[in-house]
């Protein structure tokens, strides 16, 4: 039997053209090879290069802002801004010198005003002395009924407190009048 054979005749092993066309295959593999090896280097110099211009790019506008800044107008600024965080700061150091002499400041005038306030009719405030931490308050009463109620009166006041309280009363039997003083605790709430 005859072997038959369908192929076309370039293609037929142990032709001649087969073997050309085998080489051209070969050469045009090669070539496809190298040009995407080529474009694939390019791309890749490419891609390195791109944030090495961009570094450049960006040390170029931080240079000439530099320069921008090194002018005398800018240096005027500066300096102003300088003398103003240090007015600040100098603010800020006496505010805090404010606010420890409100912490223990004593309500002057809410205490001289209750004082009148809650004293009875014909009781006499000598005088109003500040210590440290108390009021020392002295007097003349009528009686010595009065100078306990202007006590009592004074001790329902929420700034002062009686405890810890010193009380000094003497009575004069030849007119009958009582003078007291008294020392009273200061609750410290500030000026505010």
């Amino acid at each position: 039997m005859r072997d038959i054979n369908l192929l076309p005749e370039e293609i037929r092993p142990g032709n001649e053209t087969t073997e050309k066309i085998k080489e051209k295959v070969k050469v045009s593999i090669s070539t496809k090879t190298i040009i995407i090896a080529a474009l694939t280097i390019v791309i890749m110099v490419v891609l390195i290069l791109i944030p090495i211009i961009y570094i450049k790019a960006v040390d170029l506008s931080i240079a000439s802002v530099d320069r921008q800044l090194s002018n005398k107008a800018y240096k005027e600024i500066k300096d102003i801004n300088a003398e103003l965080i240090a007015a600040k700061a100098a603010l800020d150091s006496k505010k805090q010198i404010i606010k420890s002499v409100d912490k223990y400041s004593y309500p002057v005038n809410e205490i001289t005003s209750s004082l009148s306030k809650v004293s009875p009719k014909g009781l006499e405030i000598n005088s109003v002395e500040y210590d440290s931490n108390s009021v020392i308050i002295t007097g003349n009463a009528m009686s010595s009924l009065q100078a306990s109620e202007f006590l009592i009166n004074v001790d329902r006041l929420e700034f002062l407190s009686a405890n810890n309280m010193l009380a000094n009363v003497t009575i004069d039997k030849s007119n009958s009048r009582c003078r007291f003083e008294y020392t009273f605790n200061v609750d410290r709430k500030g000026g505010k």
